[in-house]
């Protein structure tokens, strides 16, 4: 049987971008702590609520309208071939 791992007592995290102090006082990456102390792995996406609130804003502030429709087109152009 294998043992079971598990975070216990209060863990230090900032709230801005959610990395987690460790025991030496360093800041790491949530995943990072994850990682190191159990047998998860994670996989990235962008939730809907993000998706609307941070990331299409910053679409619409790096592309002008037109580059982004072509972009899409082109990108879905590329998926049907």
């Amino acid at each position: 049987m294998q043992p079971i791992k598990y975070l216990q007592g209060i863990i230090p995290i900032c709230s801005y971008c959610k990395k987690i102090r460790n025991d030496q006082g360093d800041w790491q990456h949530l995943e990072t702590i994850f990682a190191d102390n159990s047998d998860a792995d994670f996989s990235h996406g962008v939730c809907p609520e993000c998706h609307e609130q941070i990331v299409k804003p910053e679409i619409a502030t790096t592309f002008p309208a037109t580059q982004v429709r072509k972009a899409f087109i082109s990108f879905n152009a590329s998926e049907v071939i």
